[in-house]
């Protein structure tokens, strides 16, 4: 029997070192591969910060035009500050006329489009006109300083007070203001 052991011996000698073989095949596997998974996903994090990059710039590009576009929107439309409060708009309409009147830029009522205050968090009223011909909207913002000198009597009540006018830029815009032209 001890032939047998010896076999037996010889065979549990086998079996070890294949196991040994095994698990060192295994291990030299598992490095390869956690090797080559982290090769490729260090790929994909660089392709997805690449993408990442490029989506960002065509989200500011996109939201770049449509500021732009809402600013556009806004070409005929004019500011009146300090015009007084509690008007209908009937009667604001027409002060709106006679504002702009009184700086020689000839409209009428049928000239605008839309005539509203604009809710105010410090207490001066804003008026937002809308006509429906810009050229008349550039005019009277070119023509704006005259509103310095003219009368406003026609406003009532002994009004005294100064009136602005302003282009109705969206809240981003001023700070580009010198640079598009306006």
């Amino acid at each position: 029997m001890p032939e047998a052991k010896v076999g037996v011996n010889s065979f549990n000698d086998a079996i070890q070192n294949l196991g040994d073989r095994i698990a060192s095949f295994v291990d030299r596997f598992e490095a390869k591969l956690e090797k080559e998974i982290s090769g490729v996903k260090d790929l994909i994090i660089k392709r997805l910060q690449e993408d990442n990059l490029v989506l960002h710039e065509r989200i500011k590009s996109l939201e770049n035009k449509l500021e732009y576009n809402l600013q556009y929107q806004r070409r005929n439309n004019i500011l009146l500050e300090g015009l007084p409060s509690g008007f209908d708009e009937k009667i604001l309409e027409s002060s709106a006329v006679k504002v702009l009147n009184s700086i020689d830029v000839k409209v009428n009522c049928s000239d605008i489009e839309a005539c509203h205050y604009l809710p105010s968090k410090n207490g001066k009223n804003k008026v937002i006109v809308k006509l429906i011909n810009r050229k008349h909207a550039d005019s009277a913002f070119r023509k704006r300083s005259l509103l310095k000198h003219s009368d406003k009597s026609f406003l009532g009540n002994g009004f005294t007070g100064s009136i602005y006018i302003n282009k109705n830029l969206m809240p981003f815009f001023p700070k580009y203001y010198g640079n598009v032209g306006f």
